[in-house]
């Protein structure tokens, strides 16, 4: 019996076995590729290098389809896979570009079909390539080109070529029509997962932003809620819980404490006489000699039209009427005018200190209504003043016995 018959269909047989079992490495190594891949670039590098990795081929590459322009996403040669320093920056594949209709890749992708060339040297269709150096060179051997595609939209197209002519067969184009059916849905999930990753990064930054300018809106409230419009000062919001805070801390560690409350003299005068905004300039100014007499360690505020508070830490009412001499001194030293009109401006303030309130109420029972009595003696102390001629400073140990 003969046994070539055998032989060739035992090798035949023995061929279809190893192309299935490429097919199956290829499609394995395809559906593994991550898809947390960074970069679209380097899904295709992964993908056409599992291809080179189980075909007989010289170049493989992967156009993409871009408002009727093919443009090389990606290429990779034989050479590649052993040549790791082969940088993508030396790759002039990745310039090629072709439109639809255009060569076999347009045609390919024109047709939405797979187009085999057996002889690219004699084949109109196929257009010159580039060569390693950058330059144009006449492509000989086979080529196999392949559309991409996914949910009926064509994405581009796979390219295989060897350097020998009528190196592709039937297998070729079995396995690289699965290739690129697998390649297909594998980069437009890729691209949508990404999309939304990079939807998501971008809607989360515009949160971000908002979230940012909601925070500095919320502490410019804050602040706001917390300072006088017009002077710029601390208000009344912030002066209370600030004060008897310190007022707590003086209690608790046996330290002396002021409070100081002082009020224009005659300010609804300057408003009718000069007007309301020469009132405001007059504000303005007050604060200003104001700050320049405090430490940083007192409370200041404007406690409300043309009356002003102080709290004094580690301050005692003899030092808390030094101070209030000497912001009585910088009032008039300072020239008023408002306009080509010149102005006289007084301040009468009243003074109390802690100690003067222990005599009524027992420390020991709380703050609250110990910084309570402090503000009511600093004020009668003041209007006591107001009602003995004004531009005076009084403390209210001095003048308790006359009220």
């Amino acid at each position: 019996m003969k046994t070539e018959p055998f032989l060739e269909s035992f090798r035949d047989i023995n061929h279809r076995f190893i192309d299935l079992v490429d097919i199956l490495s290829a499609l394995s190594g395809l559906s593994s590729i991550s898809a947390n891949t960074k970069t679209e670039q380097q899904l295709l590098k992964n993908s056409l290098k599992t291809l080179a990795e189980n075909v007989d081929l010289e170049c493989c590459s992967i156009f993409l389809l871009n408002n009727k322009e093919l443009y090389c996403a990606a290429g990779l040669n034989w050479h590649d896979l052993t040549d790791q320093d082969k940088g993508e920056e030396k790759d002039k594949r990745t310039g090629m570009t072709f439109k639809v209709g255009e060569g076999v890749i347009g045609k390919a992708v024109q047709d939405n079909k797979l187009i085999v060339v057996n002889d690219c040297s004699s084949d109109k269709r196929v257009i010159e390539g580039i060569d390693e150096k950058g330059s144009k060179q006449l492509l000989t051997g086979s080529l196999i080109s392949v559309p991409i595609h996914s949910e009926g939209k064509i994405l581009g197209a796979l390219n295989v070529s060897h350097p020998y002519a009528n190196h592709f067969n039937e297998t070729h184009e079995r396995l690289l029509t699965l290739f690129s059916n697998f390649l297909g849905p594998i980069l437009d999930s890729w691209n949508h997962m990404h999309k939304m990753n990079d939807l998501v990064k971008e809607k989360t930054g515009q949160l971000e932003k908002v979230l940012e300018e909601t925070l500095e809106l919320k502490e410019r409230y804050q602040e706001l809620s917390f300072v006088d419009d017009l002077t710029g000062l601390h208000n009344r919001r912030f002066f209370f819980p600030e004060a008897q805070s310190i007022l707590t801390r003086a209690i608790r560690y046996e330290q002396s404490f002021s409070v100081i409350v002082m009020d224009i003299d005659l300010f609804k005068e300057v408003n009718d006489n000069h007007g309301h905004m020469a009132g405001d300039y007059v504000l303005e100014n007050i604060a200003r000699l104001l700050e320049k007499q405090i430490r940083d360690a007192d409370v200041l505020c404007r406690f409300g039209g043309e009356e002003f508070m102080l709290a004094l830490p580690n301050t005692d009412a003899n030092e808390a009427k030094n101070l209030a001499e000497r912001i009585q001194q910088s009032i008039y030293d300072e020239k008023w005018h408002y306009g080509d009109r010149s102005m006289r401006i007084t301040m009468t303030a009243g003074i109390t200190d802690v100690e003067s309130v222990k005599n009524i109420i027992n420390p020991k029972k709380g703050t609250d209504s110990l910084f309570e009595e402090l503000i009511k003696q600093a004020d009668r102390a003041m209007y006591f003043g107001k009602e003995h001629g004004r531009d005076q400073i009084r403390v209210f140990h001095d003048i308790a016995c006359k009220i």
